[in-house]
């Protein structure tokens, strides 16, 4: 949105699980710019889907990038190697390259959405379909008023985060949030 780069950096840092990725700007200047942070599985996964339909709708832009990898690289892959990575694990040096080379650029827009600029000049538009490898929707204020009620009363975070679909730490930051507000 800002036109800005974004950079990588671990939120929770005393386990270092979850590496997120935020424009540099997001805090400057009290309004900041307004791009939600990604958190780095589901940008993978991003990633990989759009390979996928690379794979599935453009073969020649695909071949090509695999010809320059192979050019730089002391193994090399064929495109029959391309789906026996694209569902699991982290990405290898091989797949990151292909990742640099097809991809240049990837614009976040400030309502999630982000614009995969393709080698060869075409843009894919992707949708990211939650924002937390945790939970698939933000609380909602009346879940988020039941959260800290039950909190209160006793019930355990882990319990309340089974049953809201996020950690423990969201449900203890709602409820020590919830204090201050109140104080």
């Amino acid at each position: 949105d800002c036109g800005h780069s974004y950079g990588r950096q671990y939120w929770h840092s005393t386990t270092y699980n979850n590496p997120v990725w935020k424009c540099g700007h997001r805090h400057r200047n009290h309004g900041g710019c307004q791009t939600p942070h990604l958190y780095e599985v589901l940008l993978i996964c991003a990633f990989r889907d759009v390979i996928q339909i690379l794979y599935d709708n453009y073969p020649q832009v695909l071949e090509d990038c695999i010809a320059a990898i192979n050019r730089h690289s002391k193994d090399p892959i064929t495109e029959e190697y391309i789906p026996t990575w694209l569902p699991t694990g982290y990405p290898s040096q091989e797949e990151r390259s292909l990742w640099h080379i097809l991809i240049p650029k990837v614009v976040v827009e400030s309502d999630g959405t982000l614009v995969f600029h393709i080698i060869d000049g075409a843009e894919i538009p992707y949708i990211m379909q939650q924002t937390s490898p945790l939970r698939r929707k933000p609380l909602s204020p009346e879940e988020r008023v039941a959260v800290v009620e039950a909190y209160s009363n006793g019930v355990p975070s882990r319990v309340l985060a089974e049953r809201y679909e996020c950690s423990a730490a969201t449900i203890r930051a709602i409820a020590r949030r919830s204090r201050r507000s109140s104080d």
